[in-house]
């Protein structure tokens, strides 16, 4: 019998298949063929949307997403049956509190959700009640950082539809935890195979070892800076956790060396790791408890060592044995290592080259290698060894590495053509020819779809404009999301005009004097090239440049609508002008420093009326404006009003702040206030805003002439007794 072949023939998984490999406008151009290929690709594009970006090419409704409530409730309704991961942005406080039951209601299938994005006390018990209630086939849930999550989501998590398949939680950061929720959620997940409890202050000795005695099937364990993490309870993981494969022990500081060399040989019978955290350690890092975690001897024979292994090592000292054990008996390895803020043993220092030759040059699969504060491992005959070794390496760090100069950076550049972060912050020595290497480097992978995306040459005091003005080439296509020009006071407006007209479509290429996009070119659409270049940076650090003013500023903020922060700090030629212009043209602003600029209440009303993401603001030390120094009372009140995400501001330095600034400013989420250096300033003003503001964690009034130590500790007691009545 013949059977005609066509689409509807395929099997549902295949076709699935064949439609995920395709980007999204074929998948888009896909769907609009017949009804057959519509519901596909609607089931793959609407399995894992993330609201990050939502709406795309309208950033100024991310401000007043509760106004497009109706249309995401309509999308929802239509295709949330098809979410399966879903990933929820720092959105404005309202919208959850207010929409989590309806939007829980339309993703009754969803597997996976992550509300880490989220502002810290945005997300509650009730929010994650409403989502566990309404989506029955939940079993990832990630809750980093939401500050007002208790045991009462965990109880919750334990008693789910879907707890017996339930395999990760991930509660970083979440302090309202303790042993009561920990202990609950161990015991009734049978499946959890990842859990990230780092940071939660509240944890003892009892969660971790609860862990250890319920949770065999953890895979992916992270434990890092808490108290409960001691000698007694990584040896009770060691020996019941057997298929641990990703550990974090990091800034732990109650292990000793003793305790991890008997963690790893409780670890001998059971395979490697292949992640494992230890950064802080002090002096539970030696050599020889270094030697016991990566061992040579598996039961009798000798290891085969693992694939993709992670090894994260900082503020250690290093010997020659333990270095040569990592290059002979790791071979071809590792994929990310960081060796950052290492000391080496005097051993070695004669022939630290050599031994480091050896180590990277055995690395071939590396894909990530930081060396960040480890000034002397790193020269240009090792930079050469990298280059020549690593020809999967994506991220870079040579950050404080001061014996490198141009030469070893144009070897990294010509040979690693899969890079897309590179730091060489601190590199002292480098200079244009080293920035101009990598944009040489990008022309040639034009085919590459990442490239180059961060790039932070900050303190590099040797880099001109010249050399930023090369960069400006990599704002094109998907471009750079971060540029770090920080302490490069050689830098003047000629780089940031460059980088406009990189945005705008009108920059000449330096090296040949061709046009890079050339808007005499029929095909050349400025709209396109806008979209491509000015919404790809996020961040732009340009502090301690001092020789950049107004004029180029204030032509290149408005090409960039998506940016999140900016850093101006000691810039003195910037002015309310520019400040004025950010706030209008840059909705999605979230970090902003320009103090010691020449800034004064007019930039501050327009921050507040126009940046209300902002969560970090410093703007201290101000110039003199108007005969004024620092931010008056009511542009300090404006601030507070308007900016209703903040969660840290520096007004120190002012001579006219008083009281009035905080008193009546309602309740603000404010955590961290620095006022210091401020003579008009008394506590009476300050002790009212600390019992309205009830998320305020520090305030710092150092140099405030108009409190004495009596107002310091009287202030210092209303935070603390607060905090224990909320406990």
């Amino acid at each position: 019998m013949f059977i005609r072949k066509n689409i509807d023939n395929l099997p549902p998984e295949t076709l699935c298949r064949v439609i995920s490999l395709l980007d999204f406008n074929s998948r888009v151009r896909l769907g609009s063929v017949c009804k057959t290929l519509h519901a596909a690709v609607v089931a793959i594009l609407w399995a894992a949307p993330s609201l990050l970006k939502f709406p795309k090419h309208s950033p100024t409704k991310l401000n007043s997403l509760s106004s497009s409530t109706p249309f995401l409730n309509t999308l929802l309704n239509r295709y949330g049956h098809n979410v399966r991961s879903l990933s929820i942005p720092d959105l404005c406080e309202s919208f959850l509190d207010l929409h989590a039951l309806s939007l829980s209601l339309s993703l009754s299938g969803l597997f996976a959700l992550d509300l880490s994005h989220c502002a810290p006390y945005t997300v509650g018990d009730k929010q994650v009640l409403s989502f566990l209630r309404n989506c029955p086939q939940l079993f990832s849930l990630s809750l980093d950082d939401c500050l007002n999550v208790s045991d009462l989501s965990l109880m919750a998590i334990s008693h789910h539809e879907n707890k017996n398949y339930f395999h990760t939680v991930s509660l970083r950061r979440c302090i309202e935890i303790t042993d009561f929720g920990i202990t609950t959620i161990v015991k009734a997940l049978p499946r959890l195979s990842t859990l990230n409890l780092r940071c939660i202050p509240s944890l003892s000795e009892d969660s971790v070892l609860s862990i250890a005695k319920n949770c065999q099937n953890i895979r992916n364990l992270d434990i890092a800076d808490l108290d409960g993490t001691t000698d007694l309870t990584l040896a009770a993981i060691a020996a019941s956790c057997t298929k641990l494969k990703s550990l974090d022990i990091s800034e732990c500081v109650f292990l000793t060396v003793e305790g991890l060399i008997n963690f790893s040989e409780l670890r001998i019978p059971f395979l490697p790791f292949q992640n494992l955290r230890m950064h802080m350690l002090g002096h539970a890092l030696s050599d020889t408890s270094l030697m016991s975690l990566l061992p040579l001897k598996h039961t009798g024979k000798i290891l085969s060592s693992p694939k993709d292994l992670d090894l994260e090592i900082s503020h250690a000292s290093l010997s020659k044995k333990f270095l040569t054990h990592m290059s002979e008996n790791y071979k071809n390895s590792f994929r990310n290592l960081t060796l950052s803020e290492i000391s080496i043993s005097n051993e070695i220092s004669d022939d630290i080259e050599n031994i480091f030759s050896q180590l990277f040059s055995s690395q071939i699969h590396l894909t990530s290698l930081n060396l960040n504060g480890s000034p002397y491992l790193v020269n240009d005959n090792i930079c050469c060894v990298i280059a020549k070794s690593m020809p999967l390496l994506e991220n870079l760090d040579f950050s404080g590495c001061t014996l490198i100069t141009d030469v070893g950076i144009i070897e990294i550049a010509n040979n690693l053509h899969k890079l897309n972060e590179v730091s060489l912050k601190g590199v002292t020595e480098l200079g244009d020819a080293g920035v101009r290497a990598f944009v040489k480097s990008q022309k040639k992978i034009q085919n590459n779809k990442r490239g180059l995306q961060v790039f932070n040459i900050g303190l590099c005091e040797n880099v001109t404009d010249l050399g930023v003005i090369s960069l400006a080439s990599l704002f094109l296509g998907e471009g750079l999301t971060t540029l770090k020009i920080s302490g490069c006071f050689k830098i003047t407006d000629d780089c940031l005009d460059a980088l406009r007209g990189a945005i705008s479509g009108n920059l000449m290429d330096t090296d040949d004097n061709t046009r890079i996009c050339d808007i005499s070119d029929p095909n050349y659409t400025r709209k396109n090239v806008h979209s491509a270049a000015g919404e790809a940076l996020q961040l732009l650090c340009l502090s301690g440049c001092f020789n950049i003013s107004d004029r180029s500023i204030s032509q290149l903020i408005p090409l960039l609508p998506h940016l999140e922060s900016l850093n101006m700090y000691a810039c003195p030629s910037i002015t309310d002008s520019t400040i004025t212009i950010l706030a209008t043209n840059c909705p999605r602003l979230a970090s902003l420093v320009i103090s010691k600029c020449n800034v004064g209440d007019r930039s501050a009303f327009a921050l507040a009326a126009g940046c209300r993401r902002l969560h970090t603001l410093y703007i201290a030390h101000l110039l003199p404006t108007n005969g004024q120094v620092g931010l008056g009372d009511d542009a300090v009140r404006a601030i507070l009003k308007g900016c209703r995400q903040l969660k840290l501001m520096d007004v120190s330095r002012s001579d006219v702040l008083t009281d009035r600034a905080f008193t009546s400013v309602g309740q603000v989420p404010m955590q961290v206030l620095i006022v210091k250096a401020c003579p008009l300033l008394r506590i009476s003003g300050l002790l009212e805003f600390v019992k309205t503001a009830r998320r305020v964690q520090s305030v710092d009034v150092t140099g405030c002439i108009g409190i004495n130590s009596n107002d310091r500790e009287k202030l210092k007691n209303v935070i603390d007794e607060r905090e224990f009545d909320e406990m």
